[in-house]
């Protein structure tokens, strides 16, 4: 097969981009959310039938109860190992993990206690973003980013960064506390570490459910950023009011480029 054959087999393949919208998830990035998600979801469910008595007793099964809720644990981190394969997940990975002098003005902005808040009331203004949103430069592109900005780290604000974080940071503690738990009779681990680890492990998994009840509050307020992870699409709007620092790839056309024309001699 030709180059120009591969080229166009390739073009035909890739979605194409709508009006007015612009791609802010690929297909790796959706697929790691989705299944990550889903284990999530049944590493809490099980959690709950193993520590709530009024569950545990309505379901029974405490045995396949807790092997479901070992190995759900256990598959926690394969979807992101996986993920990491793709060039897309890898660079939200990157994005997610750039902390700028952006993110701490929206902390401060909206912090509800210390010295941003006393600040705010003294003044009798509401909080204020970084900066304001630049009008889109045209159909499917964003705002121009500001120049003195860096080109990493906008396509998510401070609290999805930190909530991504907390909860990568979560699976470790899950899995290192979980293997104490279930493996330490075997391996003759004191008691006094396992108990450790009991703890640590309610401790966290209390926090993470709270955490989680936010996440799909936050969700449930913002349809276009349900319909980004759903389809892969924002508005170009969205983009500018949510994300003005954002500076997304521009898409290749569907066609072939125009050949440059030819200066004709004198």
């Amino acid at each position: 097969m030709s180059l120009s054959n591969e080229r166009s087999v390739s073009d035909e393949r890739r979605p194409a981009a709508r009006h007015g919208e612009i791609r802010r998830f690929g297909p790796g990035t959706r697929w790691v959310h989705r299944l990550t998600a889903v284990l999530f979801g049944t590493c809490l469910a099980t959690a709950a039938i193993l520590y709530l008595p009024p569950l545990s007793l309505m379901v029974g099964r405490r045995a396949l109860v807790m092997t479901i809720h070992l190995y759900a644990g256990y598959a926690l981190p394969v979807p992101a190992l996986v993920g990491w394969l793709v060039t897309g997940f890898r660079r939200d990975v990157t994005e997610l993990n750039r902390f700028t002098a952006a993110d701490g003005a929206w902390l401060r902005d909206r912090s509800p206690v210390g010295p941003p808040r006393r600040h705010r009331d003294r003044a009798g203004t509401p909080p204020t973003e970084p900066t304001e949103p630049t009008e889109p430069t045209g159909p499917g592109q964003p705002g121009e980013q500001p120049a003195d900005q860096p080109g990493v780290g906008g396509k998510f604000n401070a609290g999805q960064k930190l909530y991504a974080a907390a909860v990568a940071g979560s699976m470790v503690v899950f899995l290192g506390t979980g293997l104490v738990m279930w493996f330490g009779a075997d391996l003759r681990i004191p008691d006094r570490y396992r108990t450790g680890a009991t703890f640590i492990h309610d401790l966290f998994a209390i926090g993470i459910f709270f955490a989680v009840l936010g996440h799909f509050w936050m969700a449930l307020r913002d349809p276009e950023a349900r319909a980004g992870l759903r389809t892969g699409y924002v508005p170009t709007w969205w983009a500018a009011t949510e994300h003005p620092r954002w500076a997304p790839r521009p898409e290749r056309s569907d066609g072939p480029e125009a050949p440059e024309p030819r200066s004709e001699a004198p």
